[in-house]
């Protein structure tokens, strides 16, 4: 479990909100394509534009964004564990897998 300062938790907001620039800017590109009214060949390279778009705005969120949002909130939840005395400050997490140790099966329904 990693154990965050105050600053290391700014400097994870502020990495997760340039993502987000990045994807801002991602989607701004792609209103601004031009896919109707134009030759194939502008088509073609604009629906190729488009999914490489579509492709970067994934990567970001699944890769970059996902696991700080994962992080930051196993964190979270640790501590609040601890607060209310669940579980000691030193203990292995619950919210991550633990290596060699079965984790629940999540339930369908």
């Amino acid at each position: 479990m990693k154990f965050f300062t105050q600053e290391e938790v700014v400097e994870k907001i502020k990495e997760f909100n340039d993502y987000m620039s990045q994807e801002r800017k991602l989607q701004e590109e792609l209103l601004s394509l031009k896919m109707g009214g134009v030759d194939t060949d502008a088509f073609r390279q604009a629906s190729q534009r488009h999914d490489a778009i579509i492709e970067e705005i994934n990567g970001l969120r699944m890769n970059k964004m996902m696991p700080i949002i994962e992080e930051l909130a196993h964190f979270v939840a640790y501590c609040e564990k601890v607060e209310k005395g669940e579980i000691k400050l030193g203990d292995p997490s619950p919210f991550e897998k633990q290596e060699g140790t079965p984790q629940p099966e999540e339930s369908e329904g």
